[in-house]
């Protein structure tokens, strides 16, 4: 089991940073260091205010001085080396060689007021749920749990199902419930383009989001998928779901 820790400034530490990109960095951060300690161990997430004046530019590659926010992802798992921190931002890039541990370090180039004008466009963009009945089904239990959550938090009714073979019975089964798929596309049994054919063969109809640790142009590349816009590419975040399951079922998208 890992634990997690979180310590949080006791003040407000406001950035100018896209929440999202922000989000998806601390999944990878966070899904590595779990791949990392197989046995267990401890993930701390920290925030706190840097300042960074003028000697410490050059020994620490700053680009400016100035007031920062700091963000530290630590584990006890294996360490990185130059190559590893390197790749740290590819999707699903992870280490198991032996080492000391992790500190990742995130700074953030703090802004002095908060910024209360609201983008008309942003707010629209802002994630919504719904109350539909989705099947989710994804082989990797963890993925599955956490979107599963993500989802279900947003007012949406979850079913599971962990292989393409059972996400066909289900939909047999529950047909006449389910607005929307959410497959994987590589699965064991079954994978999710051919029980979404034999599915579709139920319900020419039926609406579908397909999800996979490779990219829409690899699967294409291997002959399994094409690109598609009813298509993300794990790790997603919570967010980038949500606005896409949504589209989806509005049909925008």
């Amino acid at each position: 089991m890992v634990d997690l820790v979180i310590h949080l400034a006791d003040f407000p530490l406001t950035a100018l940073a896209d929440p999202g990109q922000i989000e998806q960095v601390l999944m990878n951060l966070a899904t590595n260091a779990r791949d990392a300690m197989p046995d267990g161990g401890r993930l701390a997430i920290t925030t706190e205010r840097k300042d960074v004046g003028k000697n410490v530019i050059g020994a620490q590659g700053f680009r400016a001085t100035g007031r920062y926010g700091l963000v530290t992802v630590s584990d006890s798992g294996t360490g990185m080396d130059e190559s590893t921190r390197a790749k740290i931002f590819e999707p699903f890039f992870t280490t198991k060689e032996k080492g000391k541990g992790t500190s990742f370090r995130i700074y953030l180039p703090r802004v002095d007021e908060l910024v209360e004008d609201v983008d008309p466009e942003r707010e629209a963009a802002e994630p919504q749920g719904g109350t539909e009945t989705l099947l989710l089904v994804e082989d990797d239990a963890d993925v599955r749990a956490l979107a599963g959550t993500v989802l279900r938090e947003a007012g949406y009714r979850v079913l599971e199902a962990v292989d393409g073979q059972e996400s066909l019975e289900r939909f047999q089964a529950q047909a006449k419930e389910i607005d929307l798929l959410i497959m994987d596309v590589i699965m064991p049994r079954m994978g999710g383009r051919e029980a979404y054919d034999r599915i579709r063969e139920l319900d020419p109809g039926v609406k579908v989001l397909f999800i996979s640790g490779y990219t829409a142009d690899a699967l294409d590349s291997k002959g399994v998928f094409g690109n598609d816009t009813r298509f993300l590419a794990k790790p997603m975040s919570p967010v980038q779901l949500l606005q896409k399951v949504r589209a989806i079922l509005d049909g925008t998208g």
